[in-house]
């Protein structure tokens, strides 16, 4: 948990640091790719200083939006809190529909919250299987058996990860034949 917390807080600080002084994140990935080479983890190659160079100046125009936009990014950060806040709720409904009491909303939601704080930065394939681990961890005692925990985890998994996952991969087919269909059209 402690682990992921300060991975969370390092890389979203970074994150939010580098967006708003383009300068800063420039020097960075600059500085980084020449240490990198005098580490001998890179070869000194021109057109790598080129790439970097333009994408750069890619991050640069992406930062002048943002700032210029600022509103749409509060919008942005107000939807992508109610969806989380939304996926972890899931888990408080699950609760719900199997007749239990005795924890508060906000117990559980705030313990999915921890699973994904601990294990959302985590730079480890596999994330899941951590998380799902996590949950029986947490959950059984709230839930009151393990069964009953593995029980509302493939529910609670299936409704906030596994059906994001099946309507992301349908959308996805959808966009892809619709696309090629636009193509085909435009070659007739």
């Amino acid at each position: 948990f402690y682990l992921g917390l300060v991975l969370n807080v390092v890389c979203v600080a970074g994150m939010v640091l580098f967006a708003f002084h383009p300068s800063l994140a420039k020097a960075f990935v600059v500085n980084g790719s020449r240490l990198l080479e005098r580490m001998k983890f890179l070869r000194h190659k021109k057109s790598r200083e080129e790439k970097l160079a333009a994408s750069m100046e890619k991050y640069n125009q992406t930062a002048d939006y943002m700032v210029e936009h600022f509103g749409m990014l509060v919008v942005v950060f107000i939807i992508t809190v109610v969806q989380r806040f939304s996926l972890f709720a899931a888990t408080w409904f699950v609760y719900k529909a199997f007749g239990l009491s005795g924890s508060s909303s906000w117990l559980i939601i705030l313990m999915q919250g921890a699973i994904a704080v601990a294990v959302d930065m985590l730079p480890l394939p596999g994330g899941m299987g951590i998380s799902e681990y996590l949950y029986m961890r947490i959950f059984t005692p709230i839930f009151k058996s393990s069964t009953a925990a593995s029980a509302s985890m493939l529910v609670s998994r299936g409704f906030s990860y596994y059906v994001l996952v099946i309507v992301s991969g349908i959308i996805s087919f959808i966009t892809h034949l619709t696309v090629r269909g636009d193509k085909e059209t435009d070659k007739e």
